[in-house]
């Protein structure tokens, strides 16, 4: 679909979507890659949020331990993240900045026993004003 924008508030959706682990590896989401440059321009690292997926033996306290790795590239160790009806942030997470914009993170994690992971995400970003003068009719 060319064309499609989300807005939410003050902010745009930049990245979004539904994945399952596969047999219980890591998710890995990348955003942020500029449309294909001419073969003498060098291309810009897209950014990458890695989930991965702990369940501790007898312990059911959730947390998230984020690690950076380098400025690109984010890994989200999410413990204990067991719950059939969702996990996740209460609120978005500021996770740095593209292009000079905030840039946010929302999920929510699913678990079916004996299953793998299932994960919905919304990346956000700071939304740009409309240029002056536009008007509507």
């Amino acid at each position: 679909m060319t064309g499609f924008k989300v807005y939410s508030g003050p902010v745009a959706l930049i990245a979004g979507g539904s994945a399952i682990a596969y047999s219980g590896n890591p998710i890995e989401v990348q955003f942020g890659e500029p449309p294909a440059a001419p073969q003498n321009v060098p291309q810009e690292t897209p950014f990458v949020l890695l989930f991965e997926f702990i369940d501790e033996t007898g312990s059911s306290d959730e947390r998230i331990e984020p690690h950076a790795q380098g400025d690109k590239s984010l890994v989200l160790k999410l413990y204990n993240f067991k719950n059939q009806f969702g996990s996740g942030t209460e609120h978005p997470l500021e996770i740095g900045k593209l292009r000079g914009r905030k840039v946010w993170l929302h999920f929510r994690v699913y678990h079916l026993t004996n299953s793998d992971k299932t994960l919905h995400f919304s990346i956000y970003h700071e939304r740009i004003a409309a240029p002056t003068g536009l008007t509507i009719s």
